[in-house]
């Protein structure tokens, strides 16, 4: 159970929370190692994987069925 209050939410009961996955593809070895390991850095309870085809991506999307959803993006620098 969680409690918000203020724009912050505490939990109030212990809740065990699946750990999460994240997934990122890029074809640029560099930026994929420096975006993986930042948020490695930044997201305790997330497990980040990183592919640089769409085939390694679809292969281990294949490999864990509990990843449901995603979210693409295309940055420019």
């Amino acid at each position: 159970m969680f409690e918000v209050s203020r724009g912050v939410c505490t939990v109030v009961s212990d809740v065990t929370v699946p750990p999460s996955r994240l997934l990122i593809l890029d074809d640029d070895p560099a930026l994929l190692f420096v975006l993986s390991r930042t948020l490695e850095t930044g997201l305790d309870h997330c497990t980040v994987d990183a592919c640089e085809t769409g085939v390694q991506a679809l292969d281990l999307i294949k490999a864990h069925p509990m990843i449901r959803s995603s979210v693409m993006s295309q940055c420019q620098v």
